[in-house]
C-alpha cells in the first residue's frame, strides 16, 4: 500500500477518537458488549479492536517514542506479566464465601495490558487538532452526563461512564495541561485558554480530594516552570486568581467542603488489613499474595458476587475494601516488592521525561507531562492501570501521543503538526 493511502487512512483513524471517548463517556462499558455483566467487558473488546486496527502505525511509532516512556511501556508490561503469573499459578481465593474462578483474576490483567496498547495505537495515529477536539469533547460530556449522575448516584460530583467521581479528575486534569499547553505554544490560542480554564473548573466540581492535591501539585510544578520560562508575572496573577476562586468556592458550596476533610476510617482498616497480610511471611513481602487474591473487585464488577453496601467485603484475610484504593499498595501487596521495585522504576522514568522536557520549546509536551506527574499523587488513593480502565486508556494516551514524542518538534513526532 502506498504512503499517501497509508496516511490518508491514519487521519482518518486518528478522527476514530472523537467516538471512542463519547461511547466511554455515555456509557458504562465494565459490561459485556451486550451490556448485561460478562466476564468478557466492552473494554476488552473494544480496546483490543482498537490495538489491531493501529497495529501497523504502532510499529513505525515505537521508534519515535522517546527512550524513557519506551522503557515505561515495557516495564509495565513486564509487571502485567508477573501478575499474569500469580494469576494463573496461584489458588484462587475465596471471598463472600464464594471461590473466585480463574478468569477473574486473569482477565483484568489482559485488560490493562490491552488498555495500554490500544492507547499507543491510538497515539500512533492521532494529531494534534483531533485530540484537541477530543478534549473538548471531554468537556462537554462531562456537563452534559452531569444531570444523569446526579440522579444515578445522588451527589453533586461529577461522574462519567469513562470514570467515577473518585478518579475522573485525572482526566480533566490532563485536558487542562494540554490546553494550557496549546495556548502557550501559541496554537488556537483563545479557545485553548477557554478550554484550560473550563477544565480547571470541572477538576473542583468532580469533588475530589485526590483531584484538590493533584491540581495544587500542578499548579506548584506550573508556577516553577512558567518562572524558569519567563513567564512569572503571568503565572503570579494566574495563580492569586486561581486560589481566590477555589478559596470562595470552596466556602460556599457545601458539597466542596470534603475536599478539606482527609479522615476515612474504612480506607484506614483496608490499609491495616493489607499491611498486615503483606508481612505474613517472607514470600509474600518479596513476591505478593497474587494478583487480584486480596481485593476482588473485578468479581464485583461483573457482577459475580453482590457489592456490599458498606464497600467492604470478607476475604480469607479480613475485611478489605472491595477495591485496593491505591495502584501503590495494590502492588506491593499482591505482586510484592519484586512487583513494586519495577512499578516504581516506571514511575519514575516518567518523573525523569519531565525533567528532560523542562527546558525544551514543546509547552504541549511538557505541560501534560507536569500534569502526569502531579497525577502520581492520585496513585496513592486509588487504583489506575490496573484497573479504572476508561482513565486509565485516557493517561497513557496522554503520555503517549504528547509526552513520550520523540524528536526535533517534541509533539509533531507522533502528533503531526499540520493544522489540517
Amino acid at each position: 500500500m502506498d504512503t499517501a493511502r497509508m496516511n490518508r487512512i491514519r487521519d482518518w483513524l486518528g478522527w476514530l477518537l472523537v467516538p471512542t471517548v463519547l461511547v466511554m463517556e455515555v456509557f458504562d462499558l465494565r459490561s459485556g458488549v451486550n451490556g448485561r455483566p460478562s466476564l468478557i467487558s466492552a473494554f476488552l473488546v473494544g480496546f483490543a479492536l482498537l490495538a489491531l486496527v493501529c497495529l501497523p502505525w504502532s510499529v513505525a511509532a515505537w521508534r519515535r517514542m522517546s527512550r524513557e516512556v519506551r522503557w515505561m511501556a515495557l516495564g509495565f508490561l513486564t509487571l502485567m506479566a508477573y501478575a499474569m503469573c500469580t494469576a494463573s499459578t496461584m489458588t484462587p481465593p475465596i471471598i463472600q464465601r464464594t471461590r473466585m474462578t480463574r478468569g477473574v483474576l486473569v482477565v483484568p490483567v489482559v485488560t490493562a495490558v490491552v488498555t495500554m496498547l490500544a492507547a499507543f495505537g491510538m497515539a500512533a495515529v492521532v494529531r494534534r487538532i483531533q485530540l484537541w477536539v477530543t478534549c473538548w469533547v471531554v468537556l462537554v460530556a462531562s456537563v452534559a452526563t452531569w444531570p444523569r449522575a446526579v440522579r444515578v448516584h445522588e451527589s453533586v460530583r461529577i461522574s462519567t461512564g469513562m470514570g467515577g467521581a473518585a478518579v475522573y479528575h485525572v482526566v480533566l486534569l490532563t485536558c487542562l495541561a494540554f490546553f494550557l499547553g496549546c495556548a502557550l505554544q501559541g496554537w488556537r490560542r483563545i479557545p485553548s485558554v477557554v478550554g484550560a480554564v473550563a477544565s480547571a473548573a470541572l477538576v473542583v466540581a468532580v469533588g475530589s480530594r485526590a483531584g484538590f492535591m493533584c491540581m495544587m501539585a500542578f499548579g506548584c510544578l506550573a508556577a516553577a516552570w512558567g518562572l524558569q520560562q519567563g513567564f512569572g508575572r503571568w503565572v503570579g496573577r494566574l495563580t492569586v486568581v486561581s486560589v481566590g476562586v477555589l478559596a470562595v468556592l470552596i466556602a460556599t458550596v457545601p458539597s466542596l467542603q470534603r475536599l478539606l476533610l482527609f479522615s476515612e476510617p474504612r480506607r484506614q482498616a483496608n490499609l491495616v488489613v493489607a499491611l498486615r497480610v503483606w508481612r505474613e511471611s517472607l514470600r509474600s513481602v518479596v513476591l505478593g499474595v497474587g494478583s487480584g487474591h486480596l481485593w476482588p473487585w473485578y468479581s464485583l464488577d461483573i457482577k459475580m458476587i453482590p457489592a456490599p453496601g458498606s464497600m467492604m467485603v470478607v476475604t480469607a484475610y479480613g475485611k478489605t475494601l472491595n477495591s485496593p484504593h491505591s495502584t501503590l499498595l495494590a502492588v506491593l501487596v499482591e505482586l510484592g516488592l519484586v512487583g513494586f521495585v519495577v512499578l516504581l522504576a516506571v514511575l519514575g522514568l516518567l518523573g525523569w521525561r519531565m525533567l528532560r522536557l523542562w527546558t525544551g520549546k514543546d509547552r504541549i509536551g511538557h505541560a501534560v507531562s507536569l500534569a502526569l506527574v502531579a497525577s502520581l499523587l492520585a496513585f496513592f488513593f486509588d487504583t489506575y492501570l490496573l484497573k479504572n480502565f476508561g482513565v486509565s486508556f485516557w493517561w497513557w494516551l496522554m503520555l503517549f501521543a504528547a509526552v513520550g514524542a520523540a524528536g526535533p518538534r517534541g509533539t509533531d513526532a507522533v502528533i503531526t503538526s499540520d493544522e489540517s
